[in-house]
């Protein structure tokens, strides 16, 4: 928005120039004066909806470049999109469609068209992403609704909620017609005899044959696809990943956007030759996907595109009542398909994370070493205790070190790596022995981390489980933490682990420590998005390992080892040790680490075995949880104290004041999903008919429901090694319930709030289930 984004890049040329106006605002002749000089300080009048920021191409162009504030410009080559004509798209005939495709991307993004809205980045890209599907979806029908005639008629409000309906069965490839169009494809590839044959080609990947065991037809049509796709280059040459743009582009044969995403494709998932299992030891069962359909929330990205059809159409000269959007609505829908209930995916109560946290704490503060050994002195202070992870900061920073100035195909860097002399003694008391994982390597990620003998592979799981600690202990989304930046990420900015800092701070300083960072869904969006800075207290303990993790940043710039491009929490290179800033994903992968090296509970799922991988909402939603959880229980004293809360009470108000309604939402449906079997049995009765109102008689058995903490642990406590006695299909199960239960909340039918008394000059609280008479 150019008035938005020129105050803030010229302010104090504005500032000069405010005075001025404000002195002469008197002395204008004529009205266009005076809109003509504010339009010079504020940029008022010059709007322009085909020029926003994120655009870097013209409007006009036939290749657009977009870019916001991402690594990589998306490109999209309106020149090579073939309509069903077999005309391109950029052609003269065709040119007030393209101008309406172009307007379908703009107009929810631009505030000018969209209510008023500065949109954030992260809401920018997501709608980009939903009006190229729904795009794709309209050139994928053009054979049907004949938008190559130079006419939008036939995408009327049938059309639309008939797209809609198989979005909600199969999803965007489902609505695209990508698996017919597949199979289409598949008929004209040839099978040349010098490849090998099908028997063969099975015999060699037998994943691919156990992928679909419930339907061998299926399974068998399948196998022959992936077959005849192999043979004709569709994968790599070990057969590892799919082609997926390759395949895309010859599929649909250019008459789409590449999305350049290809995940959630259902039917690839049936065509991979060997499993996908990444940088995890197992599948993860966080991603367990039942293929059975979409959530209301993941449509209404797609739905809030199509509301801006009447005004696209209008702005490239077409008929603007082609559709009406208040006939467009997932209620609407609702009434037409069933949606896949929210909150699918099993959740594991406090136990789970508080036996996670403990082994995280054992890691990095149980052993203590002599300082004297050290390399680096500066990575302590006196009085500061050597932690392991210090030993590896050490051992890395002597190996860039030594190795800074050196080719890595060198003689004398492989006589360096083969004596790690850059390895501290201690370290190689305690068994690291190697500074990489080889590439070569016949033990899992998983294995090779427990072994305890690579440098980095450690490092790996030791920064996972501060960022476990971290998101447990602050509750603190992935973009807030994964902002942080290097140093000065704590108030008072003292090292913590000094008993002498009573010297450097006041009382109130000691009562607590903060942490820093730029709060995520707060400030204003826009090209110069703004979030809030605020700081919020953090444990002693975490103040501490963040503190370590600033210094040896501080360190390794300092000395010119890394450049100033860090942040708080750093990645590692697998084989060059160089370190970056972590991204989401990669957040997620190193407390992936983590839970691999103490071996998290695991599951089979159709002869395949899933492990449960800590994901960050579960960290968030953990103080939420342990109220819950643990009522009658002295741990939410602890709570309390961390917190800085006279009593229970005030603490329930402050978890349910700083959480939005949603996550306390899931957490209630957590809780009570899982206490279904301490319900009285006229309670029960009355929360059983809410469910079979709202989701039909089939739709849940609450007798299994009400065994399922019984199955859940062996004695009902988690043992220290994460065994639990539990299947995939009672996981499933639970997380229906749970996801259903969600939606009784949500619509206000049932509700759960504590009710507190005094017992014995004590503050306690029972739980109190009200359902609303149907």
């Amino acid at each position: 928005m150019i008035t938005y984004n020129s105050i803030l890049k010229n302010l104090k040329r504005f500032n000069v120039d405010h005075k001025e106006k404000i002195v002469n605002l008197t002395n204008y002749e004529t009205y266009d004066d005076l809109i003509s000089d504010s339009n010079n300080f504020t940029g008022l009048y010059d709007y322009d909806i085909t020029d926003p920021y994120w655009l870097i191409s013209d409007f006009d162009d036939e290749t657009w470049y977009i870019n916001v504030n991402s690594r990589e410009d998306k490109e999209i080559i309106w020149k090579n999109i073939i309509l069903s004509d077999e005309s391109r798209l950029t052609d003269k005939k065709n040119s007030r469609l393209l101008l309406f495709l172009k307007h379908l991307i703009i107009a929810p993004n631009h505030a000018l068209t969209n209510g008023g809205s500065i949109l954030k980045n992260s809401s920018i890209r997501s709608n980009i992403n939903a009006s190229i599907q729904l795009i794709n979806i309209l050139l994928t029908h053009d054979n049907l609704i004949k938008v190559c005639n130079d006419s939008l008629d036939n995408i009327n409000t049938d059309f639309i909620m008939s797209i809609l309906l198989r979005y909600c069965n199969s999803g965007y490839y489902g609505a695209i017609n990508f698996q017919e169009k597949l199979y289409s494809f598949s008929e004209n590839l040839n099978v040349s005899e010098e490849f090998q044959s099908y028997y063969s080609f099975k015999k060699k990947f037998p994943h691919l044959t156990n992928i679909n065991k419930k339907n061998n037809v299926i399974n068998e049509n399948m196998t022959f696809l992936a077959y005849k796709l192999y043979c004709n280059g569709y994968y790599s040459t070990d057969g590892s990943t799919i082609k997926s743009k390759k395949l895309f582009n010859d599929v649909f044969n250019k008459c789409i956007i590449d999305t350049g995403s290809y995940s959630r494709t259902g039917v690839l998932n049936y065509l991979k030759l060997k499993r996908q299992r990444g940088t995890r030891e197992y599948l993860s069962i966080n991603d367990y996907d039942d293929q059975d359909g979409f959530s209301q929330q993941s449509l209404q990205s797609i739905i809030n595109v199509i509301n801006y059809i009447p005004l696209s159409s209008t702005y490239s000269g077409f008929n603007s009542n082609i559709i009406d959007s208040s006939e467009i609505t997932i209620e609407r829908l609702a009434t037409l398909h069933s949606f896949k209930t929210r909150n699918r995916v099993f959740t594991l109560p406090p136990d789970f994370v508080l036996k996670s946290m403990k082994k995280a704490f054992e890691l990095n503060i149980s052993n203590k070493f002599d300082s004297s050994a050290l390399w680096n002195k500066n990575l302590i202070e006196p009085g500061e205790p050597v932690l392991l992870i210090d030993l590896l900061f050490d051992s890395i920073i002597k190996f860039h070190e030594v190795t800074s100035n050196l080719d890595k195909n060198s003689t004398k860097y492989r006589k360096l790596m083969k004596s790690c002399d850059f390895i501290s003694h201690q370290l190689k008391e305690l068994g690291f022995d190697q500074f990489f994982r080889p590439k070569k390597n016949e033990l899992t990620v998983g294995e090779s981390q427990r072994e305890c003998k690579y440098v980095v592979e450690y490092y790996k799981v030791l920064l996972g489980s501060i960022l476990v600690l971290v998101g447990a202990l602050n509750a603190r989304r992935v973009q807030e933490v994964t902002s942080l930046p290097s140093i000065g990420n704590l108030t008072p900015n003292i090292n913590p682990w000094l008993e002498d800092r009573k010297k450097n701070a006041s009382q109130e300083d000691l009562l607590e420590f903060y942490l820093r960072f730029f709060a995520a869904k707060s400030g204003i969006g826009g090209e110069e998005s703004l979030l809030e800075y605020t700081e919020r207290p953090t444990p002693l303990i975490i103040a501490k390992l963040i503190y370590k993790l600033q210094r040896f940043n501080s360190i390794i710039i300092k000395k010119g080892l890394m450049n100033n491009n860090l942040a708080l929490f750093n990645g590692v290179g697998t084989l060059d040790g160089i370190f970056y800033p972590l991204d989401k994903k990669q957040y997620n992968e190193y407390i992936s680490y983590f839970c691999d090296y103490i071996e998290t509970v695991t599951t089979i799922i159709d002869g395949e075995v899933y492990r449960y991988y800590i994901r960050e909402h579960e960290l968030r939603r953990f103080f939420a949880i342990l109220f819950f959880w643990a009522y009658e229980d002295k741990r939410l004293d602890s709570l309390r104290h961390q917190l800085s809360h006279t009593n229970i009470e005030h603490l329930y108000n402050y978890i349910s004041e700083s959480l939005p309604g949603n996550i306390f939402n899931t957490v209630k449906a957590n809780y009570l999903s899982n206490t279904l079997h301490k319900l009285d049995d006229s309670i029960l009765n009355k929360l059983n008919n809410c469910l079979i109102n709202s989701f039909g008689v089939n739709s849940i058995n609450i007798t299994t429901a009400k065994l399922f903490v019984k199955s859940y642990y062996e004695n009902d406590i988690l043992s220290e090694d994460f065994k639990i006695n539990i299947d995939h299909e009672t996981i499933l199960n639970q997380a229906e319930i749970e996801g259903q239960i969600l939606y009784l909340f949500d619509n206000d039918i049932i509700s759960l709030e504590p009710t507190f008394y005094k017992k014995d000059d004590e503050n306690r609280y029972y739980f109190s289930l009200k359902i609303k008479d149907l």
